[in-house]
């Protein structure tokens, strides 16, 4: 949040609200994850890196295949096969509606920053996929959440580059007041 000397993090929780789900198939997959020792599927479940391997896994079983064992970085790179691409296309999609609830939560009108390992690999997939079709999809918040931006953070040492802006930040503040 913008604060009088700069900018304040703010703390929470979100990877622990229920996961979104705006479709019959993907209510499939949270009930599959359900039947799997989840009784409360929240949203670090399924869009983390480990997320990816579960929703992979629950996807194949909604599709009654078998599901071969795979890490989020070979799921990601396999985008030629179609249960990967499938996987993927479904994590964007909830990643879409999860981001378009959190700005709609804070109100975050400067943009809303993605980040984490898997993101990183799949920018031109995120792009092309329904993401941003998701994360306006509020149908009495759709024009808002259309003026929102989002961006990916593909910087390789993020939490460091922010923790040295704060620094920064900082030392201003103390050599001015």
């Amino acid at each position: 949040m913008p604060a009088e000397h700069g900018w304040t993090p703010i703390p929470g929780e979100g990877g622990h609200v229920t996961v979104p789900v705006v479709d019959r198939r993907e209510l499939e997959i949270v009930q599959v994850l359900q039947s799997q020792g989840l009784p409360h599927v929240v949203a670090e479940h399924v869009l983390s890196g480990p997320g990816l391997v579960r929703l992979h896994r629950a996807l194949a079983q909604v599709n009654g295949v078998a599901a071969p064992d795979l890490t989020a970085s070979d799921i990601v790179a396999r985008l030629d096969d179609s249960l990967c691409a499938e996987t993927v296309e479904v994590f964007c999609g909830m990643l879409g509606s999860f981001a378009g609830n959190v700005a709609l939560t804070l109100g975050a009108r400067g943009g809303v920053y993605l980040g984490g390992g898997v993101l990183p690999r799949i920018v031109e997939r995120v792009r092309t996929s329904s993401f941003r079709t998701r994360f306006a999809a509020n149908p009495d918040m759709a024009h808002y959440l259309e003026a929102i931006g989002t961006a990916l953070i593909v910087a390789p040492q993020p939490a460091l580059t922010g923790a040295a802006a704060w620094l920064s930040q900082r030392a201003r503040r103390e050599l001015v007041g």
